[in-house]
């Protein structure tokens, strides 16, 4: 084990999950705390250049042939004894589960065991073989008044947009406050409502303008008008009319509030060359031969899984790339020092991403 507290660390792929005491890579990030780098390519650092090597959920958008030569790169950058924690979505546990859930179903059908079976069908299958991005995956999480705590078991804080993810790391201060109401009765903010109870932070009501809201019970929460709330209270917004209700809340004087946006910020890089070729397709061959143009460009981003991985497989491409001492960890365990404090497998001791495998090695 390291035991050196100045370590060099690379987080490899890191999307938004990072941590500013790491060496943070990833392809056409716009966060400054991390390196644009396409790590197709190979890694752009010198031989045993790091004593960490974190990766997740990056290796199963690869082939299996691009993942080993990706694990050659990482072996390349480790010092001698360097640890390397892989990440990826565990192919037993979902199987497993997959099984199960199937089983249960057809045993009973009620709606939990239906909802519970199509979730396991669409997490076996629909990444591999989804077209667009999110697949059908996007359009189960949107409604969280189904099967909210069988998604949060199964995926955890993916199941969150950034907005959301937000929110959840301001708790610890929304926490102190004596009374939180969310603006919006509608099902963004019962779906923020969820995500609260979840960290064991309730709320006291709704706000809404809806008249015919006012004065009934929605989720079980009373709905007020916000004439009749404390300016003490904390607000939170969650409604596509924030920016409204947010112009109305500090026209009342409320300055203690938080904000859940629901758009999604995503970085786009034009690309005439593209929109040339798409319309000569679409022109020259149609729309069938566009479709198939298109999907071919999607599954090229990075978005789909390529590899499933199970303990045998990782660890057999870990012990074929020279690895050694290849061991099973859980989340909350690491040999790597003071991962804990960094945050990356767990948010407030809550899994990340509960569907994982965590694997662990070293350099010899």
């Amino acid at each position: 084990m390291i035991d050196d507290h100045s370590l060099k660390l690379l987080n490899v792929g890191c999307g938004t999950t990072f941590h500013k005491a790491w060496v943070n890579i990833d392809i056409n990030s716009i966060h400054e705390e991390i390196i644009n780098v396409d790590i197709r390519k190979g890694l752009p650092f010198e031989e045993s250049s790091f004593d960490v090597v974190y990766s997740s959920h990056v290796l199963e958008h690869f082939s299996i042939q691009d993942g080993f030569s990706l694990l050659n790169e990482i072996y390349r950058v480790l010092r001698p004894n360097g640890i390397v924690r892989i990440v990826v979505p565990d192919l037993e546990n979902i199987t497993r589960n997959y099984l199960s859930s199937l089983d249960r179903v057809k045993e009973y059908e009620s709606k939990e065991n239906v909802f519970n079976y199509e979730w396991m069908h669409m997490e076996l299958y629909d990444q591999t073989t989804r077209s667009i991005s999110g697949g059908n995956m996007a359009n189960k999480m949107l409604d969280l008044t189904n099967g909210f705590d069988f998604m949060f078991e199964r995926i955890g804080y993916e199941m969150f947009n950034a907005q959301e993810r937000e929110l959840i790391n301001k708790l610890s201060s929304i926490q102190m406050e004596k009374s939180i109401y969310i603006f919006g009765a509608g099902t963004f903010g019962q779906r923020i409502e969820k995500i609260l109870s979840k960290h064991s932070l309730y709320i006291n009501g709704y706000i809404d303008n809806s008249t015919s809201l006012i004065g009934q019970l929605v989720d079980n929460f009373l709905v007020n008008s916000l004439h009749n709330i404390s300016k003490s209270a904390h607000i939170i917004i969650a409604s596509t009319w924030w920016r409204e209700i947010e112009a109305q809340l500090k026209e009342h004087d409320f300055t203690n509030y938080s904000i859940v946006k629901t758009e999604v910020e995503k970085l786009s890089v034009p690309d005439g060359k593209l929109e040339e070729v798409r319309e000569y397709i679409q022109t020259q061959l149609g729309m069938d031969y566009l479709r198939a143009f298109d999907e071919g460009v999607f599954r090229n981003q990075g978005e789909i899984h390529r590899q499933m991985y199970d303990q045998y497989l990782l660890k057999s491409i870990l012990l074929k790339t020279g690895f050694v001492n290849v061991s099973k960890m859980n989340a909350l365990e690491s040999t790597i020092p003071n991962f804990g404090e960094y945050q990356l497998d767990e948010i407030n001791g809550k899994v990340r991403k509960p569907d994982s495998l965590f694997m662990e090695a070293t350099k010899k």
